[in-house]
């Protein structure tokens, strides 16, 4: 199934690298607490962190990504089970490693975001 990257109602899916969204979870809050009884109960807030990596764009396409940017920010993309998924995000980013000139077009490589949920 095709990728699917969609930043505040603004599809990017276009611009994703092969493989371009990696999802974890992350565990927020974590307590423990040993009761009375002896029985450790743990708890923590389950929330997914994403990251995002675009292919060879160019300048123009990162300013783009750079103004769709809210905080929160509203993103849909197809999850690790194949579902169209919607939830809000915490963006860092948009970061990129190199910048060159291709026929008097400014391109960069290595584009990334970072989203956590909120």
């Amino acid at each position: 199934m095709k990728a699917v990257f969609i930043l505040n109602g603004t599809d990017f899916s276009v611009s994703l690298a092969q493989g371009g969204i990696s999802q974890e979870v992350e565990y927020r809050n974590e307590r423990s607490v040993v009761t009375l009884a002896g029985e450790m109960v743990w708890s923590a807030q389950k929330r997914t962190k994403l990251k995002v990596t675009f292919h060879r764009i160019t300048t123009e396409r990162l300013a783009q990504i750079a103004a769709a940017i809210t905080q929160p920010s509203t993103v849909t993309w197809l999850d690790e089970d194949n579902t169209l998924t919607t939830r809000q995000f915490w963006v860092a980013g948009p970061s990129y490693s190199q910048e060159k000139v291709i026929g008097g077009r400014t391109i960069v490589d290595g584009t990334t975001l970072t989203l956590t949920e909120r």
